[in-house]
């Protein structure tokens, strides 16, 4: 490996070699630097216990294979424990059925969603490198693991699929993940939310009418929190509605509001608008004669459209001016 390959092995315009030089121990220290790296790196650990999580799955099939009439899975799942445990591997530190679960996240990720009473479909038993992209971990994987469950009984072949509701956000978590665009602390914070929002929604099912109550007072609590934000704002920083709201959409608490370009105002301006905007527009040009250039540019420029456009029949009805 070449230097400075590695992210994190340069600072500023340091490398390895120009820290080590004449170091007679540099081949050990790096040896040592990317020893830790490569246990170090997270990406590296998810992939290679799903990796781990494929094997185990492949022998919970080979086991069903030998002896389907008696496969019961919990006893396959003890058998890779003592294997683990006379490996040296505490049972405290990697548990056989979490793994298994690991290399699911990924599978289910890869499948195909199936119709109405069709089953999904699966791309290969692999997964392939790229698939991991710049952030799928192993922290993030094991929290995504809570997103989907067995099916089936212990003497049936091994199936998993996603909670009730819990797919689309599994889907969108792994791919800000691959983007490097999720931290884990926002994967367990989406998780969460999700996790609530299903509940509620089932609060709301079972008795509509409590969830109506609910809903009505969560919305007066923030219609009043709305209100006090407004006054707080307008008396002890003197802001006005605008200014507020920019505030509120620089941090991300209200989303962003839409701003129109010239094409995006050219496809929604009606006739009405154009006749209050030049209205304005001389209205203006009172105290800024700059405006009264801009509504002599539009009048040119309409006659300007090619003659053979729409445009151009419309600007040659327009009467004469100045």
């Amino acid at each position: 490996m070449t230097t400075g390959e590695k992210p994190g092995r340069r600072s500023g315009a340091e490398t390895f070699d120009s820290a080590f030089s004449g170091d007679p121990l540099a081949g050990r220290y790096r040896q040592f630097a990317d020893r830790v790296a490569e246990a170090a790196d997270a990406t590296s650990l998810g992939r290679k216990f799903v990796e781990l999580g494929r094997l185990g799955y492949e022998l919970l099939i080979d086991e069903y294979r030998a002896s389907p009439g008696t496969y019961d899975r919990g006893v396959v799942l003890k058998k890779m424990g003592t294997a683990l445990r006379l490996s040296g591997i505490p049972e405290s530190m990697v548990r056989p059925h979490e793994i298994v679960a690991l290399y699911w996240v990924a599978r289910l990720d890869r499948s195909i969603p199936g119709g109405r009473r069709k089953p999904r479909s699966f791309r290969g038993d692999e997964i392939p490198a790229e698939w991991y992209g710049d952030g799928v971990r192993l922290s993030a994987l094991r929290l995504l693991a809570a997103c989907i469950s067995r099916a089936g009984k212990s003497g049936e072949l091994d199936a998993w699929e996603y909670k009730p509701g819990m797919e689309p956000i599994s889907r969108e978590i792994l791919a800000r993940l691959r983007a490097g665009s999720m931290t884990t602390v926002e994967v367990e914070a989406a998780i969460r939310d999700r996790r609530e929002r299903i509940k509620a929604e089932h609060d709301e099912a079972r008795n509509p009418r409590t969830a109506a109550r609910r809903r009505a007072a969560r919305i007066a609590k923030l219609e009043a929190m709305a209100a006090g934000l407004a006054r707080l704002a307008d008396k002890e920083f003197a802001r006005s509605r605008e200014a507020l709201r920019d505030f509120l959409e620089a941090r991300g608490v209200i989303p962003a509001t839409p701003r129109l370009g010239i094409r995006g105002l050219a496809r929604v301006l009606t006739p009405a608008d154009a006749r209050v905007l030049v209205q304005e527009l001389a209205a203006i040009a009172e105290s800024d004669p700059s405006r009264a250039a801009v509504i002599r540019s539009l009048g040119f420029h309409a006659g300007q459209a090619p003659a053979r456009s729409v445009a151009g029949n419309e600007a040659r009805r327009l009467p004469a001016h100045a």
